[in-house]
C-alpha cells in the first residue's frame, strides 16, 4: 500500500475514532489526547517517517527540489502550468514580485491551503530560499508537487536580473 494511501486511511481512521468515540464534552481535544488516539492506529507513527524517506529517496543532483531563476523564467515563457507562491510579507510582494505570483505570507500558509492547487506544480519563492525550503518540506508531506526558487528573490531572482512586476511606481 502506498504512503499516500496509508495517510488517507489514517485520516479516515482518525475521524472514525473521534466521531465514534464515547467522549461527550464541549471543549476540543488536547494535544495529548489527539496523540493517544493517533497511537491506536496501526502504523500511525511511521507515516511521517515514510513520507520523509520517500522525499529523500527521490533527491538527486539533478532533482533536488530547487529551480534556478533562469529555468523558472524559461518555464514561464513556455507557458508551463505552474503556480508561483511568493511567501514574503505582502508589503515586499507589492513592491515587486515575479509576474503571475500569488502572495501568501509563510506564517499564514496553513490557513490558506485551500488556495493551493493540487493539480499544478508549485514554485515557492521567499527572500533567500531558506523559508521556502521549510514550506516545501511541509507541502511535500501534504502531497503537493513543489519546488523552491534557488536563492529566493534576493539572492536568486533579483541577482539573476530576472523580470519583476512592480505595481507601485516610484
Amino acid at each position: 500500500m502506498g504512503v499516500r494511501m496509508r495517510f488517507l486511511l489514517l485520516c479516515i481512521l482518525c475521524l472514525f475514532f473521534v466521531a465514534c468515540g464515547n467522549i461527550h464534552r464541549d471543549e476540543a481535544l488536547t494535544e495529548d489526547e489527539i496523540l493517544t488516539y493517533l497511537s491506536r492506529v496501526v502504523g500511525a507513527d511511521n507515516i511521517l517517517e515514510d513520507y520523509a524517506m520517500e522525499y529523500f529517496d527521490n533527491l538527486s543532483s539533478e532533482s533536488n527540489n530547487l529551480i534556478t531563476p533562469e529555468t523558472l523564467q524559461k518555464r514561464i515563457d513556455n507557458g508551463d502550468d505552474i503556480f508561483i507562491l511568493d511567501i514574503r510579507r505582502s508589503s515586499d510582494y507589492e513592491e515587486s514580485h515575479i509576474y503571475g505570483a500569488e502572495n501568501i505570507w509563510w506564517f499564514d500558509i496553513g490557513r490558506h491551503l485551500d488556495q493551493l492547487p493540487r493539480d499544478r506544480e508549485i514554485v515557492v519563492a521567499c527572500y533567500s530560499g531558506q523559508s521556502a525550503g521549510q514550506v516545501l518540506g511541509v507541502l511535500y508531506l501534504l502531497g503537493y508537487e513543489v519546488l523552491s526558487l534557488r536563492g529566493g528573490m534576493n539572492n536568486g531572482w533579483i541577482t539573476a536580473d530576472m523580470p519583476l512586476h512592480t505595481p507601485r511606481s516610484r
